[in-house]
């Protein structure tokens, strides 16, 4: 999973893994081409400054939460320890930053033993001559689904043409199914960091109360710009709350949001997205 945001865990754990290297190297006495304090003025305000502009929404807060929450998730997949150092396969997933998600899945794959498993259990049913069954390919195939994937077309062509050499598998273009256990594997990372980053949207919509500020524009309409209120009528509340057998039956049944518009929530929608 990954989304629109210019800032990404693997961004801040390079910068982790950069900031880590210029301790070593000034532990050991060598001399730094850059004075600490001025690469902290570099880099901190990546991870603090927004790189656009909004009316409505306070970026620099979404941007401290994204950062506090990039740290929590690379800690969750072990890359950094309770100190905020590096650990495990943090320079393998550091060094594969081009392909996050994938630098991050691969990581817990080999961190867990899953992929060399797998090897060991083919490496039983290889046979010389026949090249479909070597690890090179097996190991191939399952990379392939995580290593600068295409989508295929909704009408693939059936029609092979005839060749001697180079022949290809059996279900190209499309990639073989992943073995059980991996793909179980990718399916718990993709819902761990899914309630990650809801956890990140209703803790950045927390911090503000909606339909407080007429200007923020939470109750109104976008084209036809009519505005609605956020609670019950100014002439109070239509029923009695300690009285009304309804109005504990009613109030039961509204739908409880924060990170997500009102307008949305109208729909029956939460804070639960899919």
């Amino acid at each position: 999973l990954m989304g629109e945001f210019m800032l990404s865990p693997s961004t801040l754990l390079r910068a982790l893994h950069e900031w880590e290297i210029v301790t070593l190297e000034q532990d050991q006495g060598n001399e730094l081409d850059r004075e600490k304090l001025e690469i902290i003025r570099c880099v901190a305000p990546v991870f603090s400054i927004p790189f656009f502009r909004s009316k409505q929404a306070s970026l620099e807060t979404q941007v401290a939460y994204h950062t506090r929450f990039s740290i929590d998730l690379l800690f969750k997949e072990r890359l950094l320890n309770q100190n905020g150092y590096t650990r495990g396969l943090a320079n393998f997933a550091s060094h594969l930053f081009d392909i996050e998600p994938a630098n991050f899945i691969l990581a817990r794959l080999l961190g867990k033993g899953l992929l060399h498993k797998y090897l060991e259990r083919e490496q039983k049913r290889m046979i010389k001559g026949q090249r479909r069954t070597h690890l090179t390919v097996k190991l191939t195939s399952i990379l392939a689904w995580f290593l600068c994937r295409k989508r295929l077309p909704n009408i693939v062509p059936k029609d092979r043409v005839p060749r001697k050499k180079h022949l290809p598998s059996a279900d190209s273009p499309a990639l073989p199914a992943l073995p059980p256990a991996i793909a179980e594997e990718v399916v718990a990372y993709n819902e761990s960091v899914f309630e990650h980053v809801q956890e990140l949207a209703w803790t950045v919509a927390s911090t503000e109360k909606i339909g407080k500020d007429p200007r923020q524009g939470d109750m109104e309409m976008p084209l036809s710009g009519k505005t609605f209120r956020s609670g019950w009528d100014p002439r109070g509340e239509p029923f009695d709350k300690e009285k009304s057998e309804f109005a504990p039956k009613l109030i039961k049944q509204i739908t409880r949001y924060r990170s997500r518009s009102p307008f949305t929530a109208i729909t029956g929608d939460g804070d639960e997205f899919t």
